[in-house]
């Protein structure tokens, strides 16, 4: 498997992308620890061959990135493949379902799938999402409305909660 790579500037700071031939596999903030221990870990039950160039679907990546923070888009249309235990598979794939400019608790995320008792297993896999903004785990917020952990640092939570509600209808709260 040959595993692309590319930074991608962006108004929070650099993001960390990385591709196959057919769909982006990890997007992360920046951060020296995480792209020199998490992503090789995250990998490391594939065999990849990591090339540090733009692919098309880097290419893609980029400019629907850019129109997002320019606040032209709100859905983003590119394939993802994720690796990770199915529970965290089917969390990664509920926070679709979370619109553009909308909130959920992980309360209600849990409550969609799962028995009450597991937001705390809900809460660990949204925490660890590997494909940040796609998956957009920034939109989870605790059962207040208060902002909680993010893998990007708080303050590009807030800034990105903060771009969605000032480009369309924010609801405190998004029901399933």
């Amino acid at each position: 498997m040959q595993v692309f790579t590319h930074f991608i500037h962006s108004p929070m700071g650099e993001i960390f992308a990385a591709a196959t031939s057919h769909s982006v596999i990890y997007l992360q903030f920046y951060d020296e620890e995480k792209i020199t221990k998490a992503f090789p870990y995250y990998l490391s039950q594939k065999k990849a061959e990591y090339i540090q160039q733009k692919n098309e679907i880097l290419m893609l990546l980029e400019i629907q990135l850019q129109a997002y923070f320019d606040k032209k888009l709100q859905k983003f249309d590119i394939p993802t493949q994720t690796f990770g235990k199915a529970f965290q598979v089917k969390i990664w794939e509920d926070l679709h379902e979370i619109n553009y400019g909308e909130r959920c608790s992980y309360k209600n995320l849990t409550s969609k799938n799962h028995p009450p008792e597991k937001v705390r297993a809900v809460a660990s896999a949204v925490a660890k999402n590997p494909i940040l903004i796609l998956h957009p785990c920034h939109r989870v917020v605790g059962n207040d409305g208060s902002l909680t952990c993010y893998a990007g640092k708080i303050w590009r939570k807030e800034k990105l909660l903060q771009l969605e509600s000032t480009a369309a209808p924010l609801s405190l709260f998004y029901f399933f």
